[in-house]
């Protein structure tokens, strides 16, 4: 997508990248300020997992790998689907 976007770029402005593109990251800031604010809230799932490891309720070289690995499929799913959810503007390629 990314090199896709500065190709386009370089044809049509001579640029690979284009500076109007700042102007979109301040529309609908609150829902991108909201979507951070998740997005660091997330990773702090890792808590009670780690404090399961650490009461030995959870072992990594059993199961504790396979859910971590689950998890993070699950969270890089949805943080990367979430722009194209919420239609935002600078993954849009045709602009």
């Amino acid at each position: 997508m990314v090199i896709t976007a500065s190709l386009k770029n370089l044809r049509d402005t001579s640029s690979i990248l284009r500076t109007s593109i700042f102007s979109l990251f301040t529309e609908r800031l609150w829902e991108l300020g909201l979507a951070e604010a998740a997005m660091v809230a997330s990773t702090l799932i890792c808590l009670p997992i780690q404090q399961l490891v650490e009461k030995g309720g959870l072992s990594w070289e059993r199961e504790g790998y396979l859910l971590q690995h689950f998890l993070q499929s699950v969270w890089l799913g949805i943080w990367v689907y979430l722009p194209f959810f919420m239609e935002w503007k600078w993954w849009d390629t045709s602009l």
